[in-house]
């Protein structure tokens, strides 16, 4: 008795056999010894999932999805990170989730990735936040790569994306410079209000 997700009874009533390909072509019979179809495909289904993994993977490999990487390095990996750090990695792992989130992490290609950085400038992101995403995304599938769910090297994933960085004109408010001025030591209060009251410049 056969069934159309390849399982097989060799009798009526017995447990169920099933088949399945490896990751290298071979085509494999193994007995389930379930009795049940619904347990038997679901040991199928297991079976399948181990065999597509690359040799020396954990058993959860096949299947990683970009979003579950992405999760583990913010809320388990990032322990050891500074507040900063860790919001920088929280908020630009939003726009990998966006459009990379469903992928598996071993059928990622780094044609991909380049994709994701040109979409992103299309859609008006700065070169320095898409450069951010970039090392988010490398962070996270380093993680991957440590725990053997990941086969390739992340650096192979990742392509070269060089920014010339252009630090912000940040001025100080009225109110933002009698609070500084307020905390500042008396040596470089009288530092600060020179710079601030005649615009010293170099020349």
């Amino acid at each position: 008795m056969r069934d159309k997700h390849r399982l097989y009874q060799k009798k009526p009533g017995g447990v169920w056999y099933g088949w399945y390909y490896t990751s290298t072509g071979e085509r494999l019979c193994f007995c389930t010894k379930c009795t049940d179809r619904k347990a038997a495909a679901a040991a199928l289904k297991q079976r399948e999932r181990e065999a597509q993994v690359a040799p020396g993977l954990s058993k959860d490999a096949a299947a990683h999805a970009v979003a579950e990487a992405l999760d583990y390095l913010v809320t388990v990996a990032g322990a050891d990170l500074s507040s900063n750090t860790w919001q920088m990695y929280a908020r630009k792992g939003g726009h990998l989730l966006r459009l990379l989130g469903d992928v598996d992490v071993n059928a990622l290609h780094i044609d991909q990735v380049q994709k994701y950085a040109n979409d992103r400038l299309d859609e008006g992101a700065a070169p320095e936040s898409v450069r951010k995403e970039l090392c988010t995304l490398r962070r996270a599938l380093t993680h991957a790569r440590q725990r053997r769910i990941l086969a390739a090297d992340p650096r192979t994933l990742i392509p070269p994306f060089k920014v010339r960085y252009v630090p912000r004109d940040r001025y100080l408010t009225e109110a933002e410079f009698a609070l500084l001025d307020a905390a500042l030591p008396e040596r470089r209060r009288t530092w600060v209000q020179l710079a601030v009251y005649t615009g010293a410049r170099a020349s």
